[in-house]
């Protein structure tokens, strides 16, 4: 296993900065995502960061950000805005590939066609369900997965957290939506699994499935699951907190990771960057990297 930290635990807003700040914690490895503001010259200026620096770097679903935002979901029906999003993946494939990876982990489709503006619990405003699909969903997939062939790159997709019991919310929420997608991704070359932990667990909670038995399915596929994340939640709401070394998370983990091989495991901990959950990170590396010699 190969251990990140997201971008998203430094609350600055250009991505160079944030670089730096996790990097001078001694973060070694951070993972870019979403959050951060568009300038000319960003990744010129990283890639700058990325060779000073000696970071290793990583890219997740909407990095880097647009001059003019938008919302990447895959579920839209709309084919104009397919190309774009088509295009955007393949950028972002390549910009994988440029730092040394081999692996690109992407959320799944939203249910509606959500606007750009974030709601006050982290979700973005609600938007007309009748513009997306499930067969649009799949159907990008499929394309997708020959950009990727083409590429020689993979993409994992993300399970997410609904909203509410009665608002799905995105797709790979439910346990209904996972056997869905594992069932299709065990098909597909060069497309796999992000399993996030968390939002497993914070939609276990309000869903009201086992999600240890649900995993353990997941697992039964070891070679489709491309990518980790953890963090931490109150049981319901997506929070992305530290976690703790008695996390559930980490047991689970430390009795199967042997079987994962080199994958990416991403500490998804948001506006949290100390020198104390610097020190959280090496303790969770040493305890999943003695775990993973034992199976």
């Amino acid at each position: 296993m190969r251990f990140y930290i997201s971008s998203q635990c430094s609350s600055k807003k250009r991505i160079v900065h944030v670089v730096e700040e996790l990097a001078a914690l001694g973060f070694p490895a951070i993972e870019l995502t979403g959050g951060t503001c568009w300038y000319p010259d960003l990744l010129t200026d990283l890639q700058a960061a990325k060779n000073r620096l000696g970071v290793d770097l990583m890219v997740h679903n909407y990095f880097p950000p647009q001059q003019k935002e938008f919302v990447l979901n895959l579920a839209v029906k709309d084919p104009v805005r397919r190309a774009q999003m088509k295009a955007f993946i393949k950028d972002a494939l390549i910009l994988s590939k440029g730092y040394g990876n081999s692996v690109y982990g992407v959320h799944p489709g939203f249910r509606q066609d959500v606007a750009v503006e974030q709601e006050a619990n982290g979700f973005f405003k609600a938007g007309d369900p009748s513009l997306t699909s499930i067969d649009a969903f799949y159907g990008m997939l499929d394309e997708l997965n020959e950009v990727a062939k083409s590429e020689g790159i993979l993409i994992a997709v993300e399970n997410l957290a609904p909203r509410s019991k009665d608002d799905h919310f995105s797709y790979l929420t439910s346990e209904a939506d996972i056997e869905r997608f594992l069932a299709y991704v065990v098909t597909k070359s060069h497309l796999g699994i992000l399993v996030d932990l968390g939002h497993m667990g914070a939609a276990s909670a309000i869903f009201g499935f086992d999600r240890v038995k649900v995993l353990d399915r997941i697992f039964a596929h070891p070679e489709k699951i491309f990518e980790l994340h953890i963090s931490e939640n109150d049981g319901g709401r997506d929070a992305h907190g530290v976690t703790p070394l008695d996390s559930w998370q980490l047991e689970y983990l430390g009795e199967r990771c042997h079987r994962l091989g080199n994958i990416p495991v991403v500490l998804e901990w948001v506006n949290l960057a100390t020198n104390t959950t610097a020190q959280r990170l090496s303790e969770v590396v040493q305890s999943l990297s003695a775990a993973s010699l034992f199976p």
